[in-house]
């Protein structure tokens, strides 16, 4: 069953069938995603397709508790925004064929913020690149400092889940993979920790200490939980497990350089002077 969130498109409604049956109609092209989901992406008519895959045995008796991942989304979907937060416009979701649930969103005309930093200010050659990589870092340590401060945890905050759009200054982001987001009136320290410790997944190329200050500084501006003392003591942490990982990554993989150069050429990163 499709539940429809703008008016009924039945040629829309057979290619979601076809996408459920693991077929690529015309137009649609596999996106790389996690083993648990399946996302196709049109780019002619800017949707994206996401099936949710059950991920273990747990899968039913957690959704018969706090809802399906699917249900999560869409719900997710309709809060965000009511909280100041841009996220994609679900257009249809539902289940189909074994029960697999799927969500259909509008695409946002932006790239993740870790394929962002890794193809345009990996090492900025000049001041405009690197005043502009600043802009982005305080930009960002905004938006999850504001997050907080709303009581939201993200589930996946890996830099990759967050978009920047394309050609807007001041920065402008969206989140997605939503269906693992937490609301608290007060969040664990340790749900805080991991946020920023998943934001910060980026290889030392692209990330300077600086840099990670900078974008912690902001943080801080937009979340004031913690005083002086507590806010030195959650950055050293955050920064010594976030190295820990790093060491067993290949930085390609944290954010790969393989955006096209006309975006900056463009303009749409950042203003050309």
């Amino acid at each position: 069953m499709i539940t429809w969130l703008t008016p009924t498109n039945a040629a829309l409604a057979a290619e979601i069938q076809q996408l459920n049956a693991a077929t690529l109609p015309n137009g649609w092209q596999s996106v790389d995603s996690s083993p648990y989901a399946k996302v196709a992406v049109n780019a002619d008519h800017s949707l994206f397709y996401k099936a949710f895959l059950p991920r273990n045995i747990w899968e039913t008796p957690k959704a018969w508790l706090r809802g399906s991942r699917g249900q999560r989304a869409i719900t997710q979907s309709q809060t965000l925004p009511k909280q100041g937060f841009n996220t994609p416009a679900v257009i249809a979701w539902g289940k189909l064929s074994g029960g697999r649930e799927f969500m259909l969103t509008l695409a946002v005309n932006g790239i993740g913020v870790g394929s962002c930093i890794a193809s345009y200010f990996r090492q900025p050659s000049n001041a405009q690149a690197l005043y502009w990589k600043r802009e982005l870092l305080r930009s960002l340590g905004k938006l999850v400092g504001q997050l907080h401060s709303a009581g939201i945890i993200h589930g996946d905050l890996r830099p990759n889940n967050v978009l920047v759009e394309l050609g807007k200054q001041p920065y402008t982001f969206h989140l997605i993979d939503n269906e693992r987001n937490q609301s608290f009136k007060r969040i664990p320290y340790k749900l805080i920790v991991k946020n920023l410790v998943q934001i910060g997944m980026l290889a030392d190329i692209d990330l300077s200490r600086t840099d990670r200050m900078r974008f912690y500084q902001s943080y801080l501006q937009h979340y004031s939980r913690f005083n002086r003392a507590a806010a030195s003591r959650l950055s050293l942490e955050v920064y010594q497990t976030t190295m820990h990982r790093l060491s067993t990554k290949n930085p390609d993989r944290l954010g790969s350089p393989n955006l096209p150069r006309t975006h900056v050429d463009n303009g749409l990163i950042y203003p050309l002077s």
